[in-house]
């Protein structure tokens, strides 16, 4: 069985932030994929998401990055939390840079612009080209 040594979260809402924290708070390393620098600034310095949940005490293990690269690099699991707009074009840049052996997770709430069977094949797809 593989150790997971390192989860990463995409997207930095409300619901990411909550997946980041449930995965620290049970010992994993996390990594924040937040879409501004400033944001990632002012999750690290203050242990907090003030724009989507001022009252919740993130843990230590989560570091909140800009840089998609960095945050999915070397992690065993990928769990996707970013809006349906965007769901397409993340799947395709991670694609190339996730590790063999990765587990992808899509909580993409998808809300009107495609329905969610289309982001699954897509998600299929992409991950196919990592076999």
């Amino acid at each position: 069985m593989k150790i997971i040594k390192k989860v990463a979260v995409l997207g930095g809402g409300s619901f990411g932030t909550v997946l980041a924290n449930i995965a620290a708070s049970n010992g994993y390393d996390v990594s924040l994929w937040v879409r501004d620098s400033d944001q990632a600034l002012r999750i690290n310095s203050e242990g907090a998401n003030t724009t989507y949940h001022p009252e919740l005490k993130l843990s230590s293990n989560i570091e909140a990055s800009e840089n998609l690269d960095s945050v999915v690099k070397e992690a065993n699991i990928v769990l996707i939390a970013t809006p349906s707009l965007i769901f397409e074009n993340i799947v395709k840049r991670i694609t190339p840079i996730v590790e063999e052996g990765a587990h992808i997770i899509s909580w993409e709430p998808t809300l009107f612009l495609a329905p969610k069977e289309l982001n699954w094949i897509l998600l299929d797809q992409c991950l196919t080209l990592l076999k």
